[in-house]
């Protein structure tokens, strides 16, 4: 008869580690397109599946807390919010740029 396995528990990462780990997958993916989660898992033993969800924001709430307080990274689309802003902004200047282009160039036909 074979001895039972103790259980094991999981590892409890801090609000520090959690948030430098997530640091470290979008810096990479920054730098390099895509592969941070999996890069990340590989450097600091972490589990993908926890990365991922400390990215999505959707990661375990901590002890003691209700799951209505905010979030330990916050969540992606937050942070990628103000980007897609500018970049509507961006495409709204471009199109005046382009009508007041054409408008130049009846101008200067008129002449």
């Amino acid at each position: 008869m074979s001895a039972a396995k103790p259980a094991t528990r999981g590892t409890r990462y801090t609000v520090q580690q959690k948030s430098a780990i997530v640091d470290y997958v979008l810096k990479h993916n920054q730098e390099h397109g895509r592969g941070g989660q999996s890069a990340a898992a590989r450097k600091f033993g972490v589990s993908p599946l926890s990365i991922g969800a400390w990215l999505s924001g959707a990661g375990p709430a901590p002890k003691g807390k209700s799951k209505a307080s905010p979030k330990v990274t916050g969540s992606l689309s937050k942070r990628v919010a103000p980007l897609l802003a500018v970049g509507r902004q961006i495409e709204a200047l471009e199109l005046e740029v382009q009508r007041l282009k054409a408008k130049l160039n009846s101008l200067r036909a008129s002449l």
